[in-house]
């Protein structure tokens, strides 16, 4: 995906507006988001410990395997690809982290959407 996403709501939100013609890159952002409120309450209110952006690509794979039957056929071959990028990262093993590094996020969302469009890409 060639289009700058993730600096700030309105740079997810203006593409909301296209009449289908983003249909991938608004499901790839939804489960992005939904993906990170989840790892936000998991580390607010259940004493979860962050693990790395890594986890969370491979939840965004996983939660875009589950939304890919919403897609027509044809998107949905273009949408298996980006799973498939995004489950290479997804899948390595969490890093051993110090205790400051390991003590908070550490990651913007816009670090996060650097790093799931290079996985795109």
């Amino acid at each position: 995906m060639d289009k700058e996403v993730g600096q700030d709501f309105e740079s997810v939100a203006r593409w909301w507006i296209s009449n289908n013609k983003n249909e991938i890159l608004n499901c790839v952002c939804a489960a992005t988001l939904w993906v990170l409120w989840k790892l936000r309450n998991g580390l607010c209110f259940q004493g979860k410990c962050w693990r790395g952006v890594e986890p969370v690509l491979g939840s965004v794979a996983r939660m875009l395997e589950r939304w890919k039957v919403l897609l027509k056929d044809d998107k949905r071959i273009v949408m298996e690809v980006y799973i498939g990028k995004l489950e290479v990262p997804g899948t390595r093993l969490p890093r051993i982290m110090g205790a400051m590094e390991g003590s908070s996020l550490g990651v913007s969302l816009s670090t996060l959407s650097e790093q799931v469009s290079s996985a795109a890409d």
